[in-house]
This record gives C-alpha cells, structure tokens and sequence, in this order.
C-alpha cells in the first residue's frame, strides 16, 4: 500500500508545482517554445490488474480458485515465487478427455495489514497465448479447432465470477478490470525483428 500512498501524495504534489512555474513564469516564457508539461496524477490506478483490502490472502486465493474451477479451468497448485508473491497455476483442458492443457497463470502479489488482511493483495493473469499446444491427435481435432473460442468464454466467465464476488473489497477508488486477451490462444510467435537504425 506504501506506493500507492505514495503516488497519492507525490504525483499531484508534483503537478500542481509544475502549474505553479507555468503560472509564475508566464510572461518570461517564449510563446514560440510554449510550456510542455503533462500531469502525472491521473487518479487511483492499480499497479498490476486489480488490488484488494480487507480480505485474508487465504481466502482471496480461494475465491479465485473456485472462479476458474467453475468456468472450467482445472486448479494444478500454486508455486510461490518469493516472499510476496505466488502463481495460482491452472490448465484449461484442450480435450476433455486428455490430461494436458493449457497454462495459465493467475500471479498474487500481497501486502498484509497488522490483522494479516491483504492491504493491498494484487492480482495478475499471466499466460502465454503462443505456448505450443499439446498434440491433439485424429481424435481431438475437432476439439482443438473450437479452443480459442472456449477458451476465451471460460476465462471471461472466470474473470466475471471473481468480479461479481471481489467487489466489495476492490481498493479505494479503482474499479475491476478484465485484462485485454494478448493474442488468440495457440497463434504462432510472431518473429523477432532487427531494428533498422537510419
């Protein structure tokens, strides 16, 4: 909660000086060159996705879990990365009928108040939508052409069920947001291209 707190007190501190030099400093300016200076305060914004108060980590990580269970992912386990943050691991099932799936991450970074209650604990979807696929074989192609399709309703169901019961404890002054899809699931790497310098 600290870097919010301090971006709450610094960034307007330092717009509103910057207002003060433009104000104070009008009639020495050259009118040609102007004064080039944008706000830094944009109001409350989250530094990852979305940021919860008052709910114990415990139970954060539960109702994220049973989100994504109930859209359709399948929970694999959490792997906890350092002291504050964890990767929830999941596997959206390319067939039902194959152990394999897709990886996808939900990353929980948290902050505890005095009474262990998350101030702010931050969550974050992490997943590769270039990841190679498993094999689909004859059986599963039909399967494997209404992935992304699947794939993209299930997560915004999961994304609208932890917003339904999240709410009440979204930080002061955000909203919840639904993180844009990076690209359709299984498309290829795009290739890296050499930078021309002219």
């Amino acid at each position: 909660m600290l870097q919010y707190e301090v971006n709450r007190q610094i960034l307007p501190a330092i717009d509103q000086a910057y207002a003060s030099i433009q104000q104070d400093g009008q009639a020495f300016m050259d009118g040609s060159l102007g004064f080039d200076y944008k706000n830094q305060w944009q109001g409350e914004k989250n530094l990852y996705e979305n940021s919860f108060v008052g709910i114990e980590q415990a139970s954060l990580k539960s109702t994220v879990i049973d989100a994504y269970r109930a859209a359709g992912f399948v929970f694999q386990g959490d792997v906890r990365k350092d002291l504050r943050v964890y990767d929830l691991v999941f596997s959206f099932p390319v067939d039902p009928d194959q152990v394999e799936g897709v990886v996808y991450k939900i990353s929980l970074a948290s902050q505890l108040d005095a009474s262990d209650r998350c101030y702010p604990c931050e969550i974050t979807e992490v997943y590769d939508p270039y990841q190679k696929l498993p094999a689909a074989g004859l059986s599963g192609m039909s399967k494997r052409l209404t992935l992304e399709s699947r794939f993209a309703a299930s997560r915004a169901l999961a994304l609208e069920k932890l917003r339904n019961s999240t709410a009440q404890h979204l930080r002061a002054g955000t909203m919840f947001t639904i993180p844009p899809k990076p690209a359709p699931l299984g498309s290829p790497r795009p290739h890296i291209r050499p930078m021309t310098v002219t």
